[in-house]
């Protein structure tokens, strides 16, 4: 899930490049309404110059949100960062961070046991994103769980196994 504010600066962006004649109620109208659908969809890292450009050259107006969307959808299907692992693997430190990430991922929350676990251990992901990148990238390399809420919390892209040998089904009109 993206910030809303940087979804609003790219939407911004987009109405500069491609709104020739637009009121500022427009403007903020459409901003308001695209702004957290869109943030709901994409993370952070779908909101570049790079996306910007490609969606504003496919526009020769400020689009409709059925417009922008699958623009969006497309640029990011083809251009999301993937994750990167650490090629010398985790520190002493990281190790004993990863047997806690462990613990918790099975259950045991020791004494101090949270109200939603599965919150805490999304919760727990994006701190080890922040914080310990090559830890982050380490883990959902190899823990399959780890993969999975990260995925589910848009950390990360969700791979598509196997997708490439099945046929795409058609688009609805």
């Amino acid at each position: 899930m993206a910030r809303i504010e940087v979804v609003r600066d790219w939407l911004k962006g987009l109405g500069t490049l491609t709104a020739a004649a637009m009121s500022v109620e427009e403007a903020v109208a459409k901003l308001n309404a695209f702004g957290p659908f869109l943030a709901e969809d994409f993370a952070d890292a779908a909101f570049t110059a790079a996306s910007l450009k490609a969606v504003a050259r496919q526009c020769r107006y400020f689009p409709t949100y059925g417009e922008l969307a699958p623009l969006l959808q497309a640029w990011w299907d083809e251009s999301r960062p993937a994750v990167v692992r650490d090629p010398q693997g985790p520190t002493e430190e990281d190790e004993a961070v990863l047997r806690n990430w462990q613990r918790h991922s099975s259950g045991d929350w020791g004494k101090t046991v949270p109200k939603d676990p599965a919150k805490a251990l999304r919760h727990e992901l994006e701190l080890y994103r922040q914080v310990r990148s090559a830890l982050f990238a380490h883990l959902v390399a190899t823990d399959e769980r780890a993969r999975f809420i990260a995925e589910r919390a848009g950390l990360v892209p969700r791979q598509r196994a196997a997708a490439a040998d099945m046929p795409r089904p058609p688009r609805a009109p």
